[in-house]
């Protein structure tokens, strides 16, 4: 039976240029000027017999409903009001939270709290014995990444994110972009 795991960048706590308040106060759908990056890189990381779920919560709500094994939280400073939230309803569910990014790894101790297991630092060097743990069930409570060599991370899963929502059309990433030191998407 595969494993599944739901990866949630959440909304920021307050009202943002970037954020879907802006576009839903002028009376458009739910969409983001600025995808986040860590939720979709962090899909392609997962192995192919991991069932991945993505949401963004400036362009979709959150699911609690969801049957996932684990759920992975990411974010920044900003968005620490709903990443608390979420991971404090998945466990009040009897879920595996999971959280990293900047917030997490700044601030170990204020997020430590909120979650069954930590990733602090870069997650792609740490990623496959992350997801071998997680598959085998003797995970660490703690991860700790360092600075990988980015033109080794792979392609992220924009394909996992609804495309008519996050960006206007001229501005989707090609199907074959890839983030390295010498491109721009």
């Amino acid at each position: 039976m595969a494993k599944a795991i739901y990866l949630i960048n959440p909304a920021c706590d307050f009202p943002t240029y970037f954020g879907a308040e802006v576009y839903a106060a002028n009376g458009f759908r739910p969409v983001t000027l600025m995808a986040d990056l860590a939720v979709v890189t962090l899909a392609a990381m997962a192995p192919s017999d991991f069932e991945v779920r993505l949401c963004d919560e400036n362009i979709s709500p959150v699911d609690f409903d969801c049957a996932p094994d684990w759920v992975g939280i990411t974010g920044k400073i900003t968005q620490w009001g709903h990443m608390r939230n979420i991971a404090r309803e998945f466990r009040r569910r009897g879920k595996i939270v999971v959280i990293g990014g900047p917030y997490a790894s700044l601030c170990p101790a204020v997020v430590r709290p909120y979650c069954d297991i930590l990733v602090r630092g870069e997650v792609e060097d740490i990623a496959e014995e992350l997801f071998s743990d997680l598959r085998g069930g003797g995970w660490k409570t703690e991860y700790v990444g360092s600075r990988p060599d980015l033109s080794h991370s792979p392609r992220p899963r924009w394909d996992l994110i609804p495309m008519s929502g996050p960006f206007p059309a001229r501005f989707r990433p090609r199907a074959d972009a890839r983030l390295n030191a010498n491109s721009v998407m």
